[in-house]
């Protein structure tokens, strides 16, 4: 964009189509192209790169002489997904939230060494033995999110499920509650930034789009810290939903 004018008038017509895109349907098309000329008030060019940059954004599907059509993010709410009401009817927290046809791909189940940042939250030495459980988590779509949990090795040994690629009915905290441990209570760091390389391939993602980092540590009715899970999402294909108590 050469001047001022014209980039503010290029960051106002992407901002159209993605409210456009929000307000939609999953799956609902789009206006055509003249459509969206004569609502924004800019040139064919001008629409067809906000266009672009909406599918960058993850906001829309298709384009380039395909049908465009909205494409709704994965809501991830933070009250009540992870609670025993919802591991009874045997689902985690990415199925609540991504729906039955949601896919997990277990990479690595190990013992091995706690890294630094999960040490601190799980309140043991670095280098300390836990268990290692790295997946991705995918939907129709593809890849949205990324997670390593660290689990202390006295606990995960335990519950001989965690060791295996499925975690059984309920996912690995309801493993917890069977052997004494219920979950009561989990606290959240979240920060935002771009991918690393292997984020951008794990996810397949563009190198520019942001990504939701978020660190969970999990604790049970004594405040023992029960697992760290280190958690990467696609900030274009999730939006994140929080209820605050204010009593």
């Amino acid at each position: 964009m050469s001047t001022r004018g014209g980039w503010d008038r290029e960051t106002t017509a992407l901002g159209g189509v993605l409210e456009l895109a929000e307000a939609l349907e999953d799956g609902a098309e789009l206006p055509t192209h003249q459509e969206l000329q004569r609502r924004l008030n800019v040139p064919e060019r001008v629409v067809t790169g906000a266009l672009a940059e909406a599918r960058r954004a993850g906001a829309v599907h298709g384009g380039q002489g395909l049908r465009t059509t909205a494409r709704r993010p994965v809501l991830r709410r933070h009250g009540g997904r992870l609670t025993g009401a919802v591991r009874a009817l045997h689902l985690g927290g990415f199925f609540s939230d991504a729906g039955p046809t949601a896919t997990i791909i277990v990479h690595e189940v190990r013992e091995g060494p706690c890294p630094a940042p999960a040490a601190e939250r799980l309140s043991v030495p670095t280098g300390s033995e836990v268990l290692i459980r790295r997946r991705t988590y995918r939907t129709d779509d593809g890849p949205v999110q990324m997670a390593t949990s660290y689990v202390p090795v006295a606990l995960a040994r335990q519950c001989p499920a965690l060791y295996g690629p499925g975690t059984g009915p309920g996912g690995m905290y309801a493993r917890f509650t069977e052997v004494g441990h219920a979950p009561v209570i989990a606290t959240e760091d979240v920060r935002a930034r771009v991918p690393s390389g292997n984020e951008v391939r794990a996810l397949e993602i563009d190198g520019r789009a942001p990504v939701f980092v978020v660190w969970r540590t999990v604790f049970n009715e004594t405040a023992t810290p029960l697992e760290a899970v280190r958690i990467v999402l696609r900030a274009d294909r999730v939006r994140l939903a929080y209820t605050l108590e204010m009593t």
